[in-house]
């Protein structure tokens, strides 16, 4: 059993996406906006992009989202759970 998480301790640290996933994080965060979504929705959708982004950065070296297929996604899911 892992050891207790102190106060303001996160669980699962945001990794950091690169520039080039962050350009189309803010984007779409923008667009969530714009389209009148409210705040959490729009912190929750940009948050799993977020995750999403840096571990693809981190684990399979992908900088592109063009580049991303359905392995990539399964993998991904596979460690998220």
């Amino acid at each position: 059993m892992p050891p207790p998480r102190r106060r303001g301790e996160v669980r699962n640290p945001r990794p950091v996406p690169p520039p080039e996933l962050a350009v189309w994080i803010e984007s779409y965060e923008l667009s969530l906006t714009g389209n009148s979504k409210s705040d959490k929705t729009v912190w929750i959708y940009t948050d799993a992009v977020t995750r999403l982004g840096g571990w693809l950065h981190e684990h399979e070296q992908v900088d592109d989202w063009f580049k991303v297929t359905k392995q990539h996604m399964q993998r991904y899911m596979t460690w998220f759970i």
